[in-house]
């Protein structure tokens, strides 16, 4: 509620929008990055859709780690 009273804002990132920008190396270097062991990918996995209310709630409790999927 403290966020909506300060008008603050939440924003995601696309990358793909810098796939076509053509100063932009974003997709070989993520693939050096990952050839190279560097990222370090976590996701929360969720098994079946029959629990995808959980996984939603995980969202917002601060339960994941990650990206939160749902693996039907």
């Amino acid at each position: 509620m403290r966020m909506i009273y300060t008008s603050q804002r939440i924003e995601g990132f696309i990358s793909s929008t810098w796939l076509t920008d053509p100063k932009a190396h974003w997709l070989q270097e993520m693939h050096k990055w990952w050839t190279e062991g560097k990222l370090d990918i976590k996701e929360t996995i969720t098994e079946g859709i029959e629990n995808w209310p959980h996984a939603f709630i995980q969202l917002f409790d601060g339960a994941n780690i990650g990206k939160v999927v749902v693996k039907v």
